[in-house]
């Protein structure tokens, strides 16, 4: 499991970076207790990002989920909460 969820960090990391922001904020880690039913992996750094971008938390992380939706890992990318 260690090596999938690198390589889904990688990816979205690289998704954050693409849109000029800190790579290291697509950490992914597996879903919280209250998303496992929603979701098996989650990455918390577009609410982070958007403060620093001081940009709308939804918008950006929109725009970086319309990124991962183009890459072939991802079967699924969803919105859950405020960004």
């Amino acid at each position: 499991m260690n090596s999938l969820l690198a390589e889904l960090s990688a990816s979205v990391s690289a998704a954050f970076a693409d849109e000029g922001l800190a790579p290291e904020l697509g950490t992914v880690q597996p879903s919280e207790r209250a998303f496992a039913a929603v979701a098996q992996f989650q990455c918390n750094g577009a609410l982070a990002a958007a403060k620093k971008a001081k940009a709308n938390p939804r918008d950006l992380a929109e725009k970086i989920a319309k990124r991962l939706r183009l890459m072939p890992l991802f079967s699924e990318v969803s919105i859950a909460g405020p960004g």
